[in-house]
């Protein structure tokens, strides 16, 4: 399972831009896998931004939350 968590983190950290900071405080509740949005609550100098991502990223973070038996 370590190997789908570490997918979902690059693919989520990669295809959104977001800074390493605002993917170590981002928490499920800000992501909306169907949308393909992520909610940075704290972002560079204490702004709120949306972020998207794509499939392969929706992809990867389904496949990660079902192995942890958390369905959405």
């Amino acid at each position: 399972m370590p190997e789908l968590r570490d997918r979902a983190i690059l693919l989520l950290f990669l295809a959104s831009g977001i800074r390493l900071a605002e993917l170590v405080a981002l928490s499920l509740a800000n992501i909306d896998i169907r949308a393909g949005e992520a909610v940075i609550r704290r972002g560079k100098g204490g702004k709120f931004r949306t972020v998207t991502f794509g499939p392969d990223t929706k992809m990867a973070l389904t496949r990660y939350m079902a192995a942890r038996g958390r369905y959405l």
